[in-house]
Order: structure tokens, then C-alpha cells, then sequence
């Protein structure tokens, strides 16, 4: 009795899988492209850490510049070191 129920229990659980991976699909892939272009400006912040530290000069790498700097690419780094500038 119990063996039957799992069966159609692990069925039911297979047939959700299969719907949702196809609606899931986009947004998937939105989340890989965000979370790639997010992990392109944590690195570009940390060469310009690297050519910048003998003159003093540093960007933190926290959450927020690495997303400005991922999804605004140049200008958004630019934007991150004038307002560094001008508050420093």
C-alpha cells in the first residue's frame, strides 16, 4: 500500500519538476548572466586595486560596487572612482 502511494508521490514530484524546469528556464539564465557580470567587476576592481595600491589609492570590493561595476561596466566603474574622489 505505502509502496504505491510513494511510487505516485515520486511521479506527481518528477511531473512538477518537469513543468517548472521549463517555466524556470529564463530566469535561470538571467541569474547566471547577473551573477557573471557581478563576478567581471569583482575582478575588474581588484586589477584596478592592484595597479592603483602603490599610489594609494583603493576601491572596496563590497556587494554594491561589484553589482554598479558588473552591470554598468566602464561607466559605472568611472562613477565608483569619481565618487571616491570626491569623498575622499
Amino acid at each position: 500500500m505505502y509502496q504505491i502511494a510513494i511510487l505516485a508521490a515520486i511521479f506527481v514530484i518528477g511531473l512538477v519538476i518537469a513543468y517548472a524546469g521549463n517555466r524556470l528556464h529564463k530566469p535561470i539564465e538571467y541569474a547566471i548572466k547577473f551573477l557573471v557580470q557581478v563576478a567581471v567587476g569583482v575582478v575588474a576592481i581588484i586589477i584596478f586595486n592592484v595597479i592603483f595600491t602603490p599610489f594609494d589609492f583603493k576601491l572596496a570590493i563590497n556587494p554594491i560596487t561589484a553589482v554598479i561595476t558588473g552591470q554598468l561596466g566602464i561607466p559605472g566603474f568611472a562613477a565608483l572612482i569619481i565618487i571616491k574622489l570626491l569623498i575622499a
